[in-house]
Formats: structure tokens, sequence, C-alpha cells
């Protein structure tokens, strides 16, 4: 998976889904979250490529640039969990000794949200995310959604509508 693809329109997606499924979050800690994991994904780019030139916002340029990205939100909550797991990947390299201690907070907050989405799921769909029932293995592990996603959770639903 290539790091360069966490583009600001795929932070704006991430960050317009996070206040579409997580109703009990207000949006400037929504947006904080998500510069978090903005500034946590340069952090660990830096470290793998020493030396590597990259344009840095500050938090607050990020959000002026979220706020204006026409990019729209996941139109699941799977697609919201696979974004989550596409980030989470990357703080999981070897690394990982040598990343801020404001990477490891934010990282940890980010595995609390994905129980809380994965529990809700279970709750929700009697079933886990990533059952095979599930839209999950149709969805990318990225920011940005693919168009031929899945607009709903469960995989029969899903080939109900498309072949009807």
């Amino acid at each position: 998976m290539n790091m360069r693809k966490f583009t600001i329109a795929g932070f704006a997606s991430f960050y317009h889904s996070f206040l579409r499924f997580r109703r009990d979050l207000d949006s400037g800690y929504a947006m904080k979250f998500t510069y978090s994991l903005y500034a946590m994904i340069n952090e660990i780019y830096l470290l793998k490529n020493p030396g590597a030139c990259i344009i840095e916002y500050n938090e607050y340029d990020f959000s002026e640039a979220l706020q204006k990205s026409k990019a729209k939100p996941y139109r699941t909550e799977v697609q919201l969990f696979r974004a989550m797991e596409a980030v989470a990947h990357y703080y999981k390299m070897p690394i990982i000794k040598s990343l801020s201690v404001d990477c490891a907070r934010t990282y940890m907050d980010l595995s609390f949200m994905m129980e809380g989405i994965e529990g809700r799921f279970y709750n929700m769909f009697d079933m886990e995310i990533y059952d095979k029932r599930t839209v999950y293995n149709l969805c990318s592990k990225s920011l940005k959604a693919r168009r031929d996603e899945p607009g709903l959770c469960l995989l029969q639903d899903w080939l109900d509508i498309s072949t009807a």
C-alpha cells in the first residue's frame, strides 16, 4: 500500500464520514482527530523515507482544505472501518519505536474507535464487520473509496439490489 495515497481528498472523505457515522462526536473533535491521523501518517512517512520532502499542512490550513474539499463521505460504516484500517496499518510498521507520544496516543484513540464500530456493527447485524456475509472484502483499505463499492453493509442486501 502506497503511503502517498493519503491525499487531502481522502482525509476529507474520512472527516465527513467520521461526522456522519459518529454522531456522538462534535466537528471540532473530528477535525482535530483527523489532523492527528494526518500528522501521524506524515511522521511515519518521513521516518520511513529520511530526507524526503513533502508538503505538510499546519492544523489551520489542513482544516481549511478539508472544509473546502468537495469530497463526499463514505456510504457505509464498513468503508469508514476500512479507511481506519488503512491508517492503522502504517502504525504497525517496524519503525514504531521511533514515533512520538502523540502518534501513540492517536493510534490508541483510533484503535478504540475501531473497536466501537466493530461492537456497534455486531449489535446491529449480529455478525463481525469482516464476516464473509458483509461487504468488507469489497471495500478498499484506503481513505478514498472506489466508486464501485457497495452502498450497503451486508453482501446479500447489495446483491439483491444490484440484480434487481
